[in-house]
């Protein structure tokens, strides 16, 4: 372990220029395009799809395009400006595109009520559809909307703290093994030493 450690600590310094520039390039370019429109897109989409975290980001992103709708909808009509400011309102720009070229097209063009255009959406749950179906029929679609945002929320807030423990417990992992490696690696290092080439026997009792 202590040889290879050295032979990776002797290719950083004889390459850190190359190294460097191996590390620093594909960061600059993806920051680069992710800093663009489509890269935003792009990257809004990939965090909503991520394993656990991708899921809380994206119910809260629907709790708050539910809690603005909310706020604004007057009860009267489609409200497609509601939903347009709502949509932007959600912060995750891969969502805003969905409603923006899917939902509110389907609305105006093809003459679809709300949730019919969020299911073609794709980017909204069964569970929300239904809620926002029942909504309608019911003429109760404005208070639909509050309790949707009112269970992401309290849903959100309690995954949020089981996810925190996770983080806390992989980090505590890590650092572990990190220190058994490293406490490996000195104790043989202590090991090899006295027996190097060169190197002077200690003399018992010294």
């Amino acid at each position: 372990m202590t040889a290879a450690t050295m032979q990776v600590s002797d290719f950083f310094q004889q390459n850190v220029l190359w190294v460097v520039l191996a590390i620093v390039a594909p960061i600059v370019a993806m920051v680069s395009y992710f800093r663009s429109e489509n890269g935003r897109v792009v990257w809004h989409r990939l965090i909503i799809s991520l394993p656990v975290v991708g899921k809380l980001i994206h119910k809260t992103s629907l709790e708050v395009f539910a809690r603005v709708f909310h706020a604004l909808y007057s009860g009267s009509g489609e409200n497609i400006e509601v939903i347009s400011i709502a949509s932007e309102a959600c912060r995750n720009r891969y969502i805003e595109k969905q409603i923006k070229e899917v939902v509110i097209p389907a609305m105006l063009r093809e003459g679809r009520s709300l949730s019919d255009a969020m299911e073609l959406s794709a980017v909204f749950p069964r569970n929300v559809i239904y809620t926002l179906r029942s909504g309608e029929e019911s003429g109760t679609l404005r208070e639909a909307m509050l309790r949707l945002a009112n269970f992401y929320e309290k849903e959100t807030t309690h995954k949020m703290g089981r996810v925190v423990d996770v983080i806390n417990l992989v980090v505590s992992v890590f650092i572990s093994i990190l220190i058994v490696g490293i406490t490996l690696i000195s104790s043989e290092v202590g090991f090899v030493s006295p027996n190097m080439p060169g190197s002077t026997p200690t003399a018992p009792g010294r």
